[in-house]
């Protein structure tokens, strides 16, 4: 024991301690900058507790973890774990039994084991829970989604990181103990038979522990990149600014023009003939777009009136050529020009601060809590106005050519860009900024732009070089450059869906979405088949293909088998229904027509019951109010109460056309039947009472859904849209496309519209108005790799959409989209 605890202090020993605490830095670095899944920050540590003892190991120890943590400014506690290592390693290391192996590792992990423990209450305090590995970030976040023990889950979390990382470490330093103490030189084929198994050793669990975090990086949020060209009406790839008005539409700025995107493609404005190059946008407590111009000033459109109002020299703007823009509490507007800021008042006169000849060309401002406004220059300065007097000043001051270059305000500090890859965090403190700590990105140089989201607690960010997302819980940050995206990046905005967009004044634009499909059917036995219908009933799937039917268990995603499923093997399933007492309906295009099973899973086959029954091809049905079940079929209509046909229209009913696509039941019992080719019949007490056709402007004939509506119907017809108020039929002449499916309306009036070219998603009120609006299009740009089914039926549940796809995929969509 004397022998381990001993230390001689020789010069020989601090050089060697000097190089190990190096070696430590180099590994925190090198995990850092690669995002590896260990911290590979304790082999210095180590390899002093194995050679000199847990004394020499403790003194590496400690500014290992000290250093880095005043520099980045983390809590200075975790030195307790870096000292916990080396006693660990520094006593119980089988120094007399160097081909140990076994022993080796289980060091190794003993020291994983205690300072994972020591980490749990530190991670608690300090970083709401998570390691601070984006590896174990992602552990912790998809553990506290199952488990409700956060203790668990911190530690789980942080021994996921410090088991391999501590026996790659060990490993390493072993290797690094072999080369520097001489007496472990004699025993050279021993030595290279060790070192041999430990680099094995090495591999195997880098690999399995990449393997295993890959996986959990994966949790995350799943987001499809999308870039926009000049195919999406975008022709410049000089992007600067991009903004979103509340009406929902996206505006972008370019050194050729302002445009705006409808949720389809691009369209270039032609709000006032002085917007030639746009350098920056901001949207106002009014919903007003500020549009700040390269050399004709700032222009103020309304959306609501559509009128616009120049601000420029000629109006005591200081420059035309603008920079940035802010709204401050009282409905004032700050204007960043190339000479001096400048104040518009709410009632259009200008006042200019040239008095502040330091303040010129401000390039990035902020409005604090208090009301005052905060700003940086380009030159670097980094200011504080307010009740019209500059009352702060300052410059960066820890390193030569590092200037200042941008600022966002959070719930909690000012940060503020630098021209490398550090953010400063400030403290409002009255009249003065006062400045806390700084924040070391893994990514992005040059900071352009920053944006707060607060649903996220977390700062997206774009720089000269790189962009990326800084998670303020944690404080890391994460890369989010592509290769073709990834210099000059100008402006990032987020959407009312959180969609991100990004601008470069090189690259052009790019969006990030969320992808909200999701693949029911992958792997299961109905992958490929072209999907007809979806219904759920008692937490299970009823899925309807070309090829029988499928059931999958909703708790589980498992498929599920029962008693009269292998009957439909090979069936072409078009409808499946539930009624009001449990009854499964199952429309088919083969040999059982229309069968009935009861919630007790006892099968009737409707056409033996009843020889009459109105065709073999049934295409849905739809329970009555009066409790009947009306099937069509391709000749017609058939009426039946407790199994037994009590009613049926065909051609000699006056129903010409007997191909119904679609069936709706209105408040006073009267029928709306749908047809391929013959417009809508009306139908009461079960004969035909008239019908919707051109002359009562419906142009199109086919019509595939019937969608009950406010006020009235909406008619998905082959080549446009109708709304149905009872008075007049009205073409939706604003709706961008004309080859749609079907339309569900959730319990917030958005209309969800399938079609040939995606999902589109409009409010209702923006549909029925038809008027010019935006909308969504949900396409392969969302992660949508396939088609939806014609005349397909969908459902929805909860929170979900489940829609059917050509290719046998079921997709279910968040609505909170």
């Amino acid at each position: 024991m004397k022998e381990r605890i001993s230390f001689k202090i020789t010069k020989r020993n601090l050089v060697i301690m000097v190089l190990l605490v190096l070696l430590n830095f180099a590994g925190n670095w090198l995990s850092g900058t690669l995002n590896l899944p260990w911290w590979l920050d304790t082999s210095g540590t180590m390899a002093a507790s194995i050679l000199m003892g847990p004394i020499a190991g403790t003194i590496v120890a400690i500014p290992s973890t000290l250093i880095p943590a005043l520099i980045h400014g983390h809590t200075v506690a975790y030195t307790l774990v870096g000292v916990s290592v080396a006693l660990v390693v520094g006593f119980l290391f089988p120094k007399r039994h160097k081909e140990d192996l076994l022993g080796i590792v289980s060091v190794a992990m003993l020291s994983a084991l205690i300072s994972s423990i020591i980490a749990v209450p530190l991670n608690n305090l300090y970083y709401d829970g998570y390691p601070g590995n984006i590896w174990g970030n992602a552990l912790y976040d998809m553990l506290s989604d199952s488990i409700s023990s956060d203790n668990f889950n911190i530690f789980l979390s942080q021994f996921f990181i410090d088991m391999p990382d501590r026996v790659i470490c060990i490993l390493l330093a072993l290797v690094i103990a072999d080369m520097t103490d001489i007496r472990f030189v004699k025993a050279k084929k021993k030595k290279s038979t060790m070192t041999m198994a430990a680099m094995l050793i090495c591999a195997g669990l880098a690999i399995s522990q990449l393997g295993i975090a890959a996986q959990a990086a994966e949790y995350g949020a799943d987001y499809e990149a999308a870039p926009f060209t000049s195919k999406d009406g975008l022709p410049s790839a000089e992007v600067n600014a991009v903004a979103q008005t509340k009406d929902g539409f996206i505006w972008v700025g370019t050194y050729s023009g302002l445009y705006f995107y409808d949720g389809i493609k691009f369209e270039k404005t032609n709000l006032n003939d002085k917007i030639k190059n746009v350098m920056t946008l901001f949207v106002d407590s009014k919903n007003r777009l500020w549009i700040g111009t390269n050399d004709s000033g700032a222009i103020c459109f309304d959306p609501d009136s559509g009128n616009t109002q120049v601000f420029d020299s000629s109006k005591g703007l200081p420059a035309d050529s603008v920079r940035s823009i802010k709204e401050d509490k009282n409905g004032n507007i700050f204007v960043g020009t190339v000479l001096s800021l400048a104040k518009i008042k709410p009632d259009g006169t200008i006042k200019n601060y040239a008095e502040w000849e330091k303040v010129t060309y401000a390039q990035s401002l902020e409005l604090m809590p208090d009301g005052s406004i905060v700003g940086v220059t380009n030159s670097g300065l980094l200011f504080m106005v307010k009740n019209d007097l500059l009352i702060y000043s300052g410059n960066y001051t820890k390193g030569n050519n590092i200037i200042y270059r941008n600022v966002v305000l959070t719930d909690d500090f000012l940060l503020v860009g630098t021209s490398s890859n550090f953010i400063d965090r400030y403290r409002q403190n009255g009249e003065k900024l006062e400045y806390v700590d700084q924040l070391s990105l893994s990514n992005g140089s040059f900071f352009n732009k920053m944006v707060y989201d607060k649903g996220v607690n977390g700062v997206f960010y774009c720089c000269e070089k790189g962009m990326g997302f800084l998670d303020l819980k944690t404080k890391r940050s994460q890369d989010m450059s592509k290769n073709s995206f990834s210099d000059a990046i100008s402006d990032i905005c987020i959407d009312d869906q959180n969609n991100i967009w990004v601008s470069s004044s090189k690259q052009g634009l790019l969006k990030y979405a969320r992808t909200p499909f999701y693949n029911m059917l992958n792997g299961s036995s109905a992958a490929g088949s072209v999907v007809n219908t979806v219904i759920i009933n008692n937490n299970t799937l009823y899925v309807g293909t070309d090829n029988g039917l499928e059931l999958i268990d909703l708790k589980t995603n498992k498929e599920l088998r029962n008693g009269y499923q292998g009957m439909l093997d090979n069936e072409r399933i078009r409808n499946i229904y539930v009624d009001s007492k449990e009854n499964t309906w199952i429309s088919t295009y083969g040999s059982h027509g229309l069968i009935r099973v009861d919630n007790l899973g006892q099968i009737k086959n409707l056409i033996e019951l009843n020889p009459s029954l109105k065709g073999y091809k049934f295409r849905s049905v739809k329970e009555l109010k009066d409790g009947r079940i009306v099937a069509a079929s391709n000749t017609g209509l058939t009426f039946i109460k407790d199994d037994k046909v009590v009613g049926s229209i065909g051609r000699p009913n006056g129903l010409n056309n007997q191909f119904i696509l679609t069936m709706e039941e209105k408040e006073d019992g009267t029928i709306l039947a749908g047809t391929d080719g013959d417009g809508i019949y009306i139908i009461r007490n079960d004969t035909v009472a008239g019908h919707i056709g051109k002359d009562e402007g419906l142009d199109t004939l086919v019509v595939m859904r019937i969608v009950k509506c406010s006020g009235g119907y909406l008619y998905v017809t082959s080549n446009a849209l109708y709304y149905d108020n009872g008075e007049k039929i009205k073409r939706l002449d604003n709706f961008p496309y004309s080859n749609n499916y079907d339309i569900f309306i959730t319990q917030d009036k958005e209309c969800w519209i399938t079609s040939s070219a995606g999902l589109y998603i409009v409010s209702e009120e923006k549909l029925l108005k038809d008027e010019k609006y935006s909308c969504t299009l949900l396409n392969d740009r969302w992660g949508l790799n396939t088609t939806f089914t014609a005349n397909s039926w969908n459902t929805s549940n909860d929170d979900m959409l489940y829609l059917c796809c050509t290719d046998g995929r079921k997709k279910n969509i968040h609505q909170a989209l």
